[in-house]
């Protein structure tokens, strides 16, 4: 069984590909590079945007800040 091995790299440039919240991270984490332009398209468009989009107008996710449990905004935050 052939094995496809990937050098460093490949898999910055691999994942340099994916989302502007992973691209963000790969600048920031793994390339010691601040890309504040990344950082703030994060919230208009890709995996942010959507996450962001599901808030309930009063800003919540949940019912309160801390309800219901798994749900509300806190663990919500959490998360992020």
């Amino acid at each position: 069984m052939a094995v496809n091995t990937l050098n460093k790299q490949e898999i910055i440039d691999w994942l340099l590909e994916g989302d502007v919240s992973i691209q963000y991270q790969v600048h920031r984490d793994l390339l010691s590079v601040v890309r504040n332009d990344l950082r703030n398209r994060i919230a208009l468009e890709g995996w942010g945007a959507r996450f962001l989009s599901k808030r309930r107008p009063d800003g919540h996710w949940g019912i309160k800040f801390y309800r219901p449990k798994w749900t509300s905004s806190h663990y919500t935050l959490l998360d992020l």
